[in-house]
């Protein structure tokens, strides 16, 4: 990973976990991004020489946290974090891909954030009460379709809560994230998130029923990620929301409860005995293909409005 050599005061790399925001803004040394420790002791230590190095990931980190939230994911984001630390706006030519760099590095962020919150930390302060009971009892004391729906939508609640600040940006992020350069890293984080939410949702398996849960859990991410910028809020709903204990997000979780009901096509794609793609009986097939329609669907809505 390149490192840049300042002359100005060096700034504090993981000084917040997301932008400024009454209910979420934890402080937290412990989300720096994966291999970069040794880096930035040596940062800090090099500060009283008054020449710190900086990565180009704690770059990404300073423009994501401190100008996405007000600038959106844009070139003039990268700009005014480069200002920040004494560099030319010129420097910015170095993210040949652009700003989609950070959207990339604020998706990581936020499955490793939320992976550390609720597996490692034991914070569930950005889910729900009634859903984080369910999701924390042992899975063999709560019925198997309510305890597999409480824990998806714990996960899911935590990403899309720290997302919060950047809620009027996303169909930008989005629209980003599907340009020819950019759509591999883009399904690369996307099989990420996948992953994480299939096996905190309990999932060991290790036959086809592996690719039918991912494939279930894929459709049911994106369309419930649509329908939350479906549900944006207001300008000046959002201004209150930035000072309140609300995300004003509640349709979204109405949404993804119906998703996720007992007798939803999701659960009967989840909960159907490990079988092979031969001997699955025909309503299975036909579930999938459901959930799967349902997420190509929302997409084209989406593309077609230009995800305004």
């Amino acid at each position: 990973m390149e490192t840049l050599r300042l002359t100005t005061k060096a700034f504090k790399v993981g000084a917040l976990l997301v932008p400024s925001r009454k209910h979420i803004a934890h402080r937290s040394d412990l989300f720096r991004p994966i291999g970069a420790k040794a880096r930035f002791a040596t940062q800090t230590h090099s500060e009283a020489a008054g020449d710190s190095p900086v990565t180009k990931a704690a770059f990404l980190e300073r423009c994501t946290l401190d100008h996405v939230p007000t600038r959106g994911f844009s070139l003039e984001a990268l700009q005014a974090a480069a200002e920040d630390v004494g560099l030319s706006p010129a420097w910015v030519a170095r993210f040949d891909r652009g700003p989609v760099e950070l959207v990339e590095w604020w998706r990581e962020h936020e499955l490793r954030t939320a992976r550390v919150l609720l597996l490692e930390k034991g914070d569930w302060r950005l889910v729900d009460s009634t859903v984080a009971a369910l999701a924390r009892a042992p899975s063999t004391q709560v019925p198997e379709y309510a305890w597999t729906r409480a824990r998806l939508l714990s996960f899911l609640q935590t990403i899309f809560r720290l997302r919060a600040p950047y809620r009027r940006f996303w169909p930008q992020a989005l629209a980003l994230q599907l340009q020819p350069n950019s759509w591999s890293q883009g399904l690369g984080v996307l099989t990420k998130a996948v992953d994480e939410l299939a096996w905190f949702a309990g999932d060991r398996s290790a036959d086809m029923q592996w690719y039918w849960r991912r494939a279930a859990v894929a459709s049911l991410l994106q369309t419930t990620e649509l329908y939350w910028i479906a549900t944006l809020p207001d300008t000046t709903m959002l201004e209150q929301n930035a000072t309140s204990d609300s995300f004003q997000d509640s349709e979204t979780w109405n949404f993804a409860q119906r998703q996720l009901a007992d007798d939803s096509a999701f659960m009967t794609v989840w909960w159907r005995p490990n079988q092979n793609l031969s001997s699955r009986s025909q309503s299975e097939i036909v579930a999938l293909l459901r959930i799967l329609g349902q997420g190509a669907s929302a997409w084209a809505r989406a593309w077609s409005k230009g995800f305004s």
